[in-house]
């Protein structure tokens, strides 16, 4: 079984951007893994292990998603996942938006009726820059990591996608399907 989730892919455009934040940040952290900007992406519901039986079917299912056309998000800083002087995961932080929190409830509920467990934690709509701190006798500066983001980058979205992992491959996701989103109504 293959692995699966379903998020949005970032434009090339902002993707290039994050590029040049991870540039920035890199003399201040030690990380093992900086995300290839072809990976860029915001994560909407980790699927996991999914039956091949299983994708012709949640295809059609997403694809029936109501929602508002488009989404204006905001990316507006950098910030971190785990302890400030060895974060685990460093990410460009996706500014809150009813729109999106709402599109990640619909697609929430498709998941779970093909039995995917319901996301207990909050969502935090975050693009990962890198992750897996690598030398643990280096600590960083935190406020540093939060500050090199400058100026936030807006960026309109009106798709979401179903990607496939690759672990061993660069870049690592694979977008199998894409979704426009179908505006209220128009069904």
């Amino acid at each position: 079984m293959s692995h699966y989730f379903i998020g949005i892919k970032v434009p090339h455009e902002i993707g290039q951007k994050l590029v040049q934040t991870q540039q920035a940040l890199k003399p201040h952290a030690s990380y093992k893994n900086w995300v290839h900007q072809d990976d860029f992406h915001i994560t909407l519901k980790f699927l996991g292990h999914v039956d091949e039986s299983l994708i012709p079917k949640l295809k059609e299912d997403l694809t029936q998603i109501e929602l508002s056309n488009p989404i204006d998000l905001e990316v507006n800083r950098t910030s971190y996942f785990g302890k400030p002087t060895q974060p685990r995961v460093l990410f460009a932080e996706v500014a809150f938006n009813q729109v999106l929190e709402s599109l990640k409830n619909k697609v929430e509920d498709v998941a779970i009726q093909y039995g995917f467990s319901k996301e207990k934690r909050a969502f935090k709509p975050h693009i990962t820059l890198a992750k897996k701190w690598r030398d643990h006798t280096v600590e960083c500066d935190s406020n540093v990591l939060e500050q090199i983001f400058n100026p936030s980058l807006d960026f309109r979205v009106n798709t979401f996608q179903l990607f496939q992992i690759h672990p061993s491959e660069e870049p690592k996701y694979q977008a199998i399907d894409q979704f426009q989103f179908v505006e209220i109504g128009d069904i």
